[in-house]
């Protein structure tokens, strides 16, 4: 019978993995980007670079662009950008929603220009970058380059960089289903 009770805990729980990276160093010219990453494990791997624009002009995000490397190795190819918001345009007026929603996308172009902003009102968008795959991630150290490209009123662009050296350590534990 104890058999058979460790053998049904084992089966209903699994090893959940998570690396939440601390920034050891970095090269910024400008508060403006907040950035930061980490890797966490369920049925897949996802390591994610996480964005938030601290400006208050709304302005139209046209493009993130971010350039990771490591030291050994190939970084794995982003595969999925997020954009997260609880405002929407309804029938051509900016309305926030109760709850925010989660557009998910292969290419940043393909985001809802309308909404693709610095912020609304209040409330800032944020944005994120990820890669998906079945393999473990054997990823503690790594550098990013980050390009965040703006568009305002006038259509000019501003472009604002940050260079991050991020690390950290898989941290497992067991969870269950």
């Amino acid at each position: 019978m104890k058999k058979i009770l460790i053998v049904i805990l084992f089966i209903l729980t699994s090893c959940r993995c998570e690396t939440n990276f601390k920034i050891v160093s970095e090269n910024k010219t400008e508060e403006i980007i907040d950035v930061n990453s980490n890797i966490w494990q369920s049925q897949y791997e996802y390591l994610n670079i996480n964005i938030t624009l601290r400006r208050d002009d709304s302005l139209t995000v046209k493009n993130i662009i971010v350039e990771p490397t490591i030291k050994t190795g190939t970084f794995p190819t982003f595969d999925n950008y997020q954009m997260i918001t609880s405002y929407d345009f309804e029938n051509k007026k900016l309305v926030k929603k109760k709850f925010k929603e989660i557009y998910i996308e292969k290419e940043f172009k393909n985001f809802p220009v309308k909404i693709r902003k610095t912020n609304h009102k209040d409330e800032k968008v944020f944005y994120s970058i990820s890669y998906t795959n079945k393999e473990k991630l054997k990823i503690n150290k790594y550098s990013a380059k980050i390009k965040v490209i703006l568009l305002d009123e006038n259509h000019n662009e501003i472009i604002i960089k940050r260079f991050v050296n991020f690390s950290g350590e898989r941290n497992c534990y067991f969870s269950a289903h």
